[in-house]
């Protein structure tokens, strides 16, 4: 959805998360343009787009009184990646939902959002919610599972709240949750430890399996790739090694450990801790450099 007439853009942040290139095209007008993502929330799912040399772009129009249970509504999306914009109608069947919600592995709970039965799918994200006259009321970032009608129902970030979260971005304002700008990146592949145990583990050319048993960590993140010139190799990172500890927190797995770089910045200085292939543990304090994705 487009704010402003120079290219500012709303989006959830799933839509990008994990890009390293971002291209928007205009429905109206089928221009596309580059983007560069300016923050994010990823605990609401909220992003914020530059298009880059836009101009005299159409803006959305916000209803921030809100809907109400009953209400009728319609979700504009591109459904399925179809390629083209379409809307399906329906009608508000509860307000303040929390929801859990996957995507790309990942799941979040969502709360405060808008409930429709409107038939809406994967490629409606980011796509605003219009009541009676047209007018923004949400963003649409979720449906639940179902085969027919009845059973899918639409999810939406209250246009307040995203727009909310959109100020505090262009403010500069960063929270728990909303990041400014790139992320801090290690500079490193990882994959879980304990995931990579139980593989080896159950390999019958693997020295842990013939002996019934492995040496391999079962909790960390395993680095499987170190990017040359990165913060983690000039920290002395190998692949096979484990992070166990950043900044004094326990690394349960990959995950854990790439959610708590991306809520730093460039050149935020962090303590390391991460054991070797042979077992034994090594610290080390280092700047982290830019992520490459958002």
């Amino acid at each position: 959805m487009v704010l402003s007439s120079d290219g500012l853009a709303l989006t959830n942040y799933h839509v990008v998360d994990g890009s390293s290139e971002v291209e928007v095209t205009v429905s109206d007008t089928g221009e596309t343009y580059r983007a560069t993502v300016v923050g994010r929330d990823a605990t609401h799912d909220v992003a914020v787009l530059q298009l880059q040399d836009a101009a005299d772009l159409e803006t959305i129009s916000v209803d921030a009184a809100g809907v109400e249970t009953g209400e009728s509504v319609a979700a504009i999306g591109n459904g399925s990646g179809q390629g083209y914009l379409t809307a399906v109608s329906g009608n508000v069947t509860a307000v303040d939902q929390s929801i859990s919600a996957a995507s790309l592995g990942d799941t979040e709970d969502l709360t405060g959002l808008i409930e429709t039965d409107a038939d809406v799918v994967p490629g409606y994200s980011g796509g605003p919610l219009v009541d009676g006259d047209g007018q923004v009321v949400g963003m649409s970032t979720a449906a639940s599972t179902g085969q027919t009608s009845e059973q899918v129902n639409g999810y939406a970030v209250g246009i307040t709240e995203a727009l909310g979260i959109a100020d505090q971005i262009l403010a500069g304002t960063e929270s728990d949750t909303v990041q400014v700008g790139s992320s801090g990146a290690l500079g490193v592949t990882i994959t879980d430890a304990a995931a990579a145990a139980q593989q080896e583990y159950a390999d019958p050319r693997s020295r842990g399996s013939r002996e019934g048993g492995t040496d391999s960590a079962t909790s960390g993140a395993l680095v499987v790739e170190v990017a040359p010139g990165s913060a983690a190799e000039s920290a002395g990172l190998v692949a096979g090694d484990t992070v166990t500890v950043l900044d004094g927190t326990a690394v349960a797995d990959s995950s854990e450990l790439s959610d708590q770089v991306s809520a730093l910045d460039p050149g935020d200085s962090v303590s390391l801790v991460w054991t070797d292939a042979d077992g034994a543990e090594h610290t080390a304090n280092l700047d982290l450099g830019e992520s490459t994705v958002n």
